[in-house]
């Protein structure tokens, strides 16, 4: 029920700059990730392998839980509150991780797994660390926007992310 509620909302406040806004989101996390991990490459170099461990390790726990569970995605199903966005006319229901065949589970959200997985490495700048958790929320709403995610999707790989992220954070930082 409180999941019909998102969607009914997300379909009442939608516009097409917004569902711009949500495609251009979500289409450029990748990137994002990209630059931060360049960031810390030059930036926090003692930081970097936790980084990217823990991306990779947000990235294989979500793709398993995917093989695992095989849910469709709300764009996929036949609910008929599902905000229906079209890219060139055609309709935008895919990952943008992996725009491939065993990407197309619904649970959990890789996408927010990720960036929630590079949050804790962010907390050594509080202006960054808001900037960041602010990016990551509003590409995981852009998720449930664009009716690629419920929202317990995103939700269970927010929490995924800063799990994986914190944990190898702190084994990295206990190591001499």
């Amino acid at each position: 029920m409180m999941e019909e509620m998102v969607f009914y909302f997300m379909e009442w406040i939608a516009t097409p700059w917004l569902d711009f806004l949500m495609v251009i989101l979500s289409e450029t996390c990748i990137y994002v990730v990209i630059l931060i991990a360049i960031n810390f490459l030059y930036g926090r170099r003692r930081d970097f392998p936790a980084l990217g461990l823990a991306v990779l390790g947000s990235l294989v726990l979500g793709t398993m839980l995917k093989f695992i569970t095989k849910w469709p995605r709300p764009c996929e199903s036949s609910l008929t509150f599902v905000h229906s966005v079209f890219v060139n006319g055609v309709l935008y229901c895919r990952d943008s991780i992996f725009p491939f065949e065993f990407g197309t589970s619904s649970f959990p959200s890789i996408h927010a797994a990720i960036l929630f997985a590079i949050l804790p490495f962010t907390a050594y700048d509080r202006r960054f660390f808001v900037g960041f958790l602010c990016y990551a929320i509003l590409t995981s709403v852009s998720r449930i926007y664009l009716g690629v995610h419920y929202p317990h999707d995103v939700l269970v790989g927010a929490v995924i992310g800063v799990l994986i992220g914190e944990f190898v954070m702190r084994r990295f930082r206990r190591l001499p």
